[in-house]
């Protein structure tokens, strides 16, 4: 049933990562702006040594992952590999932005690049998408009990 808490907790994630789409991950300095898709400093592009679209990849397989497992909730155990899969380029996204700050801040080095404020809302898609696997499993064991009984 798409009704269900995990759909919430799904949908939830699915925000926090369009919501991350248009803020962004680190700044370093006056100007210098680092989202999942570009790092430019004051309207020019910083050579970060990676290509710019690599943690953009992760974000959309993310964003599309859980709108996958959303819809697939006929089948729990291909839902909750969705779900892992959804965590995975997670780590991939979170890994490549924290690298890509510190490019920029090589790049940069009058400067520091930190992490803006706005990237908890990877750690927060990460926490809604575990609770959404407990809600999975926690239905999954109900139905094997479920069949047990029969």
């Amino acid at each position: 049933m798409i009704q269900r808490i995990q759909t919430i907790y799904l949908l939830l994630a699915v925000a926090c990562g369009v919501a991350l789409c248009f803020l962004p991950i680190g700044t370093a300095g006056p100007g210098a702006i680092i989202t999942a898709f570009t790092a430019t400093a004051n309207g020019a592009p910083i050579d970060t040594g990676m290509p710019a679209w690599m943690p953009a990849v992760f974000l959309i397989m993310g964003i599309a992952l859980r709108l996958v497992a959303v819809f697939g909730y006929k089948n729990r155990p291909n839902q909750l590999r969705t779900c892992r899969s959804a965590l995975i380029a997670d780590i991939c996204l979170a890994t490549l932005a924290g690298v890509q700050i510190w490019q920029v801040g090589k790049a940069m080095p009058a400067t520091d690049a930190l992490p803006h404020p706005a990237a908890a809302l990877l750690l927060l898609a990460v926490a809604f998408t575990l609770l959404a696997m407990r809600g999975i499993r926690s239905d999954e064991r109900l139905v094997r009990a479920a069949d047990r009984l029969r």
